[in-house]
Order: C-alpha cells, then structure tokens, then sequence
C-alpha cells in the first residue's frame, strides 16, 4: 500500500472516531435532559403534573432538548466535513505538526488537476508520524466510549424510573 492510501486510510480511522465522540456526546446530553424532565415531572405536586399547561411545558423541554442534541450533532459533523476535517484532525493529532492540514490541502488541489510532486513526500512523512502514534493512541477508545457508556447508563436509569 503507498504511502497515501496508508494517511488516507489513518485519517479516516480517526474521522470514524470523531463521528463516534460526537454522536455519543449528543445522545448523552438528550438522555441527561430527558432524565431531568421525567425527574421534574415526577417532582412536582399532583395537580401541578396533571395541568395541561405544565405537561405542555414539560412536553416543549423535552422537545428543545431533542432538537439541541440533534442540532450539536450536526454542527459538529459539518466541522467535521468542512475541509476534509482538516481543523479538527489537527486539534486531535498535534504531533503532526500542520502535516495534515497541509496534506488535506494539497489532496484537494490533486484532486482539481493540480497534482503536487511534494504530496508523496509530504504524505509519507505524516505516515512515519502516525506510525508513531496509532489511531488507539491519538483516538482512544475510552474518549467516546465514556459518554456513550453514560448516556446508556442514564437510558437503563431511566426506563427503571419509568417501569
């Protein structure tokens, strides 16, 4: 495998992770809020809980929440395909130094018909970085796996609450 398809196939594991943390971070946040609601709910006074104004609160709450998670997700997917990812694979990947920015950039003019005879090299040289840092190691599993371990903890809270 050349050198490229190695980054390509690098940055794309660590992409895969990034959509990970994201999707993760929003469903624990929309648990934790749908959590809060029913605990609200059930907190208050009988007769307040049975007003049909304050189910229609509690009902627009939880629908502003869903639609907050929902709107992180997607801003946070659309940074993460905006330049290929380029900003935010540099902020998870520092010891590349501007390598993959660069790379990123220089992928794109390739891609319009302006192929660069530094890509190669500049390609090669980000792979010899990443050898030293694996995807597990720049990208740890635990990263995303903690939210999306706590928003199904929250979620068997929850239905135990509601059973």
């Amino acid at each position: 495998m050349n050198p490229l398809a190695q980054l390509d196939e690098y940055l794309d594991a660590i992409r895969n992770r990034l959509q990970r943390l994201h999707f993760a971070r929003g469903a624990l946040a929309l648990v934790l809020a749908l959590l809060a609601l029913t605990v609200l709910a059930a907190l208050l006074p009988q007769r307040w809980t049975l007003a049909p104004g304050v189910m229609a609160v509690l009902r627009i709450a939880l629908l502003l929440a869903a639609a907050g998670a929902g709107l992180f997700i997607w801003w946070r997917l659309r940074v993460l395909r905006a330049n290929d990812g380029a900003a935010e694979l540099e902020a998870t990947l520092p010891e590349q130094g501007g390598r993959v920015d660069t790379y990123l950039q220089e992928r794109r003019r390739a891609d319009q018909g302006a192929a660069s005879p530094l890509l190669g090299l500049l390609a090669e040289d980000a792979r010899r970085v990443a050898d030293d840092h694996p995807v597990v190691q720049a990208m740890p599993t635990k990263r995303w796996a903690l939210p999306a371990g706590g928003a199904a903890v929250v979620l068997v809270a929850l239905a135990g609450l509601v059973l």
